[in-house]
């Protein structure tokens, strides 16, 4: 398995912050370009609320050691949440206005690419299956809203394929070199530890590997 790892790696990093900000960039220029600048700003703020979502499902654990009755459940993977946000949506994009079949296909090959970076977080142990699977849930309702907008207005192949080529290109080539990394979540657990020591809130304690918090409610707290 040593062999796939570097292809692991790659797939995991699709999910990264700014990979997956080059390809949300791509799906709000595609529909631009096919003059459906409402439906982009739309998505894009539907976007920014699922990433918002998974960020306070994070927040709550590290700082109030919730968990949603769901275990060892650390929070939505943002890294799954956000591929499979972008890549159906980037796959619908650019068929959008043509057949049922193509743009069931370019659905289909963003979702498979989703899942990609689904198994490579989990394989990695970045993130549990029920993490991983939760932000993908998450995620998914941004792309399937989006492909729920049938009626959008083709576009002549020559102007759309240079942007489509170039948004693939451009997540490609981040994945190999992310600006971004896992420290992010080191760095919401401070963010959450420094808030609840603002409400006056003693504070959390880690006991085997799970934060628990004495005012935590039956959800997230000690049993």
């Amino acid at each position: 398995m040593s062999q796939w790892k570097p292809l692991l790696k790659w797939l995991s990093s699709l999910g990264a912050l700014d990979t997956t900000a080059v390809a949300a960039i791509g799906v709000m220029a595609l529909l631009m370009l096919r003059r459906e600048h409402r439906l982009a700003l739309r998505y894009a703020l539907l976007l920014w609320l699922a990433m918002a979502l998974g960020v306070c499902s994070k927040l709550a654990y590290y700082g109030w050691g919730v968990r949603f009755g769901l275990g060892a459940f650390h929070g939505m993977s943002g890294h799954v949440l956000r591929a499979f946000a972008v890549y159906p949506a980037l796959g619908y994009a650019i068929v959008a206005g043509r057949s049922t079949w193509a743009r069931m296909l370019g659905v289909g090959l963003g979702a498979t690419m989703a899942i990609a970076v689904l198994a490579a977080i989990v394989w990695f142990r970045i993130h549990s299956p029920l993490e991983a699977i939760s932000g993908g849930a998450a995620g998914w309702m941004v792309s399937l809203w989006l492909v729920r907008h049938e009626r959008i207005a083709s576009v002549s192949f020559p102007w759309a394929a240079p942007l489509a080529v170039a948004t693939i290109a451009g997540c490609a080539l981040v994945a190999w070199h992310p600006l971004t990394d896992y420290d992010f979540e080191d760095r919401l657990a401070l963010a959450a530890r420094q808030a609840r020591r603002w409400t006056g809130a003693p504070p959390c304690k880690v006991r085997h590997g799970l934060v628990e918090c004495d005012d935590a409610g039956t959800d997230g707290g000690a049993h």
